[in-house]
């Protein structure tokens, strides 16, 4: 679960649709997610998800960042399908996610910011359901599907 997270955040910050879609999880009949395909992550789904991938990239870099980043998740064991890794458990070229989204947002109260990514297990392997950050007053969902 680790190794998904790290390399969705990757993703994100490369802005690499295709990896970021093929790394996700896609809403499945009833409450059961779906492993996404290279079919699902079609070059018109890659195209709708990468203005959101341009601002979370921006959001997701450190400062002066240059490079291929290295992600590191220091995540508790999953118990079951589902786990939620905060982000100030993942680190972007050592520094907390969550601390990088926090020095790239205006007018954000650090108290009440939190950032996570949701996992889900499909066949055997990890993938990332959601990714939700919540600043007190407005919570936004950056996938959008």
């Amino acid at each position: 679960m680790p190794s998904a997270v790290g390399a969705w955040v990757s993703a994100v910050i490369e802005k690499d649709a295709k990896q970021a879609c093929l790394l996700s999880a896609q809403p499945g009949s009833g409450s059961s997610p779906k492993a996404a395909t290279p079919e699902t992550c079609d070059a018109s789904t890659t195209q709708k998800m990468a203005p959101g991938l341009k601002s979370m990239s921006k959001a997701f870099s450190p400062r002066n960042a240059s490079g291929k980043p290295t992600v590191k998740v220091d995540a508790p064991t999953p118990k079951g399908d589902k786990a939620v890794v905060p982000a100030a458990k993942i680190t972007v070229d050592g520094k907390p996610l969550r601390a990088i989204m926090l020095s790239r947002s205006h007018g954000v109260d650090p108290k009440s910011f939190t950032a996570k990514v949701e996992t889900a297990k499909v066949n055997g392997k990890w993938y990332i359901g959601d990714f939700d950050m919540d600043s007190g007053h407005q919570t936004l969902r950056p996938q959008g599907q």
